[in-house]
């Protein structure tokens, strides 16, 4: 094993043990409540999907990462959907305001939350994808 194989391995059990602390913290329970689009754990999946895909590719010695960076990519731009939508929910939840409707302040939360979280969830898991990438190139002149 390389020591960018082993620095790789260290960093991605790291980011697990991460993800493992905020669910007993309660994270998941909080996404799930709060951001109603579900993307957030739509960029978690994303994550869990291309690491199992990036320990196939350190095992078979293939190191080329195009479609990881890619995907890493992709996590950033599903939190920026989701800080649209939240958005989107807001201004509506403003516009029930002027209308004088009653559940106005609880849209205008909930749409407020959804944005925060889809963006941090898919901010912070591209950030982690990227670093495991960044690692096993750091190990390998192309």
């Amino acid at each position: 094993m390389s020591r960018s194989d082993l620095r790789w391995w260290l960093w991605t059990c790291f980011t697990f043990v991460v993800i493992a602390i905020a669910g007993m913290f309660g994270f998941f329970g909080a996404l799930l409540k709060n951001d109603i689009t579900y993307l957030g754990f739509v960029v978690i999946g994303l994550y869990v999907i291309t690491t199992g895909w990036i320990v196939w590719k350190v095992r078979t010695k293939t190191r080329t990462f195009d479609f990881a960076w890619y995907l890493a990519e992709c996590m950033e731009r599903v939190g920026l959907l989701g800080t649209f939508i939240g958005l989107a929910i807001a201004f509506q939840a403003l516009a029930g305001m002027a209308a004088g409707g009653a559940d106005w302040k609880q849209s205008l939360i909930q749409g407020i939350m959804t944005k925060f979280y889809a963006s941090i969830v898919g901010l912070v898991g591209a950030l982690m994808l990227k670093t495991q990438i960044k690692i096993l190139e750091s190990g390998h002149v192309k």
